[in-house]
């Protein structure tokens, strides 16, 4: 077998395996026997291809094709690929029901009962179409339809009858409840006379308090110009702020703190240091704590710096004394007008 005809075999193997997969994914198999049948509609309300045909709540086929009639452009015609041997008769309506709110849709295959013979459709009938609205798909046949109306009417006409009885009687729970609504209504009407009343009673306050308003807002009316001078100084102040280099200012502000601080840190040393000192002094420690605590050396020092005193006024009154210290000859003292001696004395 030559390349070519290798190669041919394989295209239509391919072709052929690319189209089985097409209907497959729309939900055909070409592999099985199909009955394809058609039906018109005047509306097929949003029905598109790939939506299931069913037959009592069993898939049996899909919608093939949905196309306008070329013969007559106001009805469609609508494809319907049957895949099983389900035995149609031909007076079978195809029904477009739908299933839920969100508008889904299917085709159900309505019929009494099966076929027999030449009673059957055949590949390429057309069949009758219908539509279904969705509450009749939701709740059965118009006979069904009918008895839920009934029992909710006469369940409803029970709860009416229950709500009027129980509203007869003062005791029960809707009856005071009613008996206090007619309470609130009563209080609710008194209070709009009373409220009526007092309106009456004070139009004139009120005619005044209206005529206030008027005037102030008038005066506000001829104030329009200094309102607006004053929104305008305003406006420069703020924005004059907006341009001061507060940064730098604050970066000064932050300096400044920080030397105070700085400041304050060596007052507060010079303190401590000045505490220390006190507390020695207190505790009797070095020279100045002697004096304090120690009377005796008080008064060695009181009574030194007292000869001191009297040896500089000696000097003062009599130098001539001091002049001969270096001469070998003594001479006696006369403590003759001696300050020490007088005080003694």
């Amino acid at each position: 077998m030559s390349n070519e005809v290798k190669i041919g075999l394989l295209a239509i193997v391919t072709i052929a395996l690319f189209l089985w997969g097409y209907k497959f994914v729309e939900g055909r198999n070409i592999l099985e026997s199909t009955t394809m049948l058609y039906a018109e509609y005047d509306d097929v309300n949003g029905l598109r291809e790939g939506t299931s045909i069913m037959r009592s709540g069993v898939k049996v086929g899909i919608v093939t094709n949905v196309q306008l009639n070329p013969e007559n452009l106001r009805t469609v015609i609508v494809e319907m690929a049957i895949e099983t041997d389900l035995p149609i008769p031909k007076s079978t309506v195809a029904e477009i029901a739908t299933t839920d709110f969100l508008g889904e849709k299917r085709v159900i295959l309505n019929f009494d009962r099966p076929c027999n013979g030449t009673d059957c459709v055949k590949s390429g009938d057309y069949i009758q179409g219908g539509l279904k609205g969705i509450v009749s798909t939701m709740l059965g046949p118009a006979d069904e339809l009918k008895s839920y109306v009934s029992v909710i009417s006469e369940g409803a006409q029970t709860l009416i009858d229950s709500l009027s009885q129980s509203a007869g009687d003062e005791n029960s729970a809707i009856g005071k409840a009613l008996g206090d609504i007619d309470i609130v209504l009563q209080n609710l009407k008194a209070t709009t006379a009373s409220l009526n009343t007092l309106i009456r009673q004070n139009s004139n306050e009120i005619s005044g308090i209206v005529k206030d308003v008027a005037s102030l807002t008038n005066t506000i009316e001829g104030k329009n110009q200094e309102l607006e001078n004053i929104i305008s100084n305003v406006d420069t102040f703020t924005k004059g702020i907006a341009e001061l280099d507060l940064a730098n200012t604050l970066q000064s502000v932050d300096g400044t703190v920080e030397g105070l601080n700085g400041t304050l840190a060596s007052a507060d040393k010079a303190i401590a240091d000045l505490k220390l000192i006190l507390e020695q002094i207190s505790k009797g420690e070095g020279t100045v704590g002697k004096l304090v605590s120690d009377p005796a050396l008080y008064e060695q020092i009181d009574r030194t710096m007292q000869n001191l005193d009297f040896l500089l006024q000696d000097v003062r009154l009599h130098p001539e004394r001091y002049r001969r210290i270096l001469s070998k000859k003594k001479m006696p003292y006369e403590p003759t007008e001696d300050p020490a001696f007088e005080e003694e004395n």
